[in-house]
């Protein structure tokens, strides 16, 4: 279903963001101050990424009618509140996820003064969750969208901030 697809989508998305943050700090931990390392593997990872898309199909290039449909596209997010309300869920979602990963980073370095590798570990907790999340909401919207699923997703963002503002404790 659209539903799961989008489920599984955001997960994926989400945990390879923070996959590549620990991948980051696992790294910074590691190399210590040899950071042209660093540098090296990950221009050797942008350069296999990019021989990566160059085996994609070819997509149809951008006409100025695109420009027409994306307003239509605008206006009818205005004019729609189900639709509008539903973007700024996701908007929401998103931009609580980046906060809670960056006050995951805080609370690791200034309250827990844990090593950079340890912070990793804490970033693949916080992705595990927010992917099982967005995979489980994907399952049980099975064939639609389903609106009722957005404040049990609110509560539980709402939860993991009063954790960490109860490790600060």
């Amino acid at each position: 279903s659209l539903a799961g697809a989008n489920g599984l989508l955001d997960m994926g998305s989400y945990f390879s963001i923070v996959l590549g943050t620990l991948a980051g700090t696992l790294l910074f931990a590691k190399l210590g101050g040899d950071y042209w390392q660093a540098g090296l593997l990950l221009s050797v990872l942008a350069l296999a990424g990019f021989v990566f898309t160059l085996r994609l199909p070819r997509g149809v290039a951008a006409s100025s009618r695109d420009g027409a449909r994306l307003m239509d596209g605008l206006k009818h997010l205005v004019r729609d509140k189900a639709l509008s309300r539903t973007v700024a869920a996701i908007a929401s979602f998103w931009f609580l996820g980046g906060l809670m990963q960056m006050l995951v980073l805080l609370l690791a370095k200034e309250t827990l003064h844990i090593e950079e590798a340890a912070t990793g570990l804490l970033l693949a907790a916080l992705a595990v969750g927010i992917g099982l999340g967005s995979a489980l909401a994907g399952r049980l919207s099975s064939n639609g969208i389903e609106l009722g699923l957005l404040p049990l997703g609110g509560i539980g963002i709402v939860c993991g901030l009063f954790g960490l503002a109860s490790a600060n404790g």
